[in-house]
């Protein structure tokens, strides 16, 4: 697993790349796909939600 920070104005190239235009911006891949995006208002429940079946997929014994 891997976790990246980018910061938009430093890197205006990256983030036109992923389209984020705005911040915060969380961007989920698995398996080199994007799964989840969300952004601005951010709840962490919606995020665990989302996150609870490509996770299960992944790394499920």
């Amino acid at each position: 697993m891997q976790s990246l920070y980018v910061d938009i104005e430093k890197s205006p190239v990256i983030s036109g790349q992923f389209r984020v235009f705005t911040i915060p911006t969380i961007l989920i891949f698995f398996e080199g796909k994007e799964q989840v995006r969300y952004s601005r208002n951010i709840s962490m429940h919606q995020l665990e939600t989302s996150l609870e079946r490509p996770y299960e997929l992944v790394f499920e014994d």
